[in-house]
């Protein structure tokens, strides 16, 4: 499902990092310019998830951040918690509930602008 949010009907510019990344591309893509929302799919970056998130919060102060796992962990879902997310989501999560978490948060982020 995440492979297609490129083409998913959302009304903000979508970006991707592949699961093949490095720590200095997730820095560089994140400086390139600023994202509205930006999802982290923890199947793909564990074990790196928390580091991205510290990443993301770092570089991306104003970014909604949303964080999906199929780990149902207590104990991950309080330290990813604990890093000041948005949308923490459990797989599976079907596309709608995925939109819908986005597009709450970006009509939240837009309201907080006016």
């Amino acid at each position: 499902m995440i492979k297609n949010i490129a083409e998913m009907d959302v009304p903000a510019k979508v970006s991707t990092i592949n699961n093949n990344f490095e720590m200095w591309a997730v820095t560089e893509q994140l400086s390139s310019h600023p994202f509205s929302v930006i999802l982290i799919d923890d199947d793909f970056v564990t074990p790196h998830s928390e580091q991205i998130v510290r990443v993301v919060k770092q570089i991306q102060k104003k970014a909604a951040i949303v964080f999906i796992t199929s780990n149902k962990s207590i104990e991950l879902g309080q330290r990813i918690s604990q890093l000041g997310i948005d949308f923490y989501g459990h797989k599976p999560l079907s596309k709608e509930d995925l939109l819908e978490a986005i597009n709450s948060l970006l009509i939240s982020k837009s309201a907080t602008l006016d």
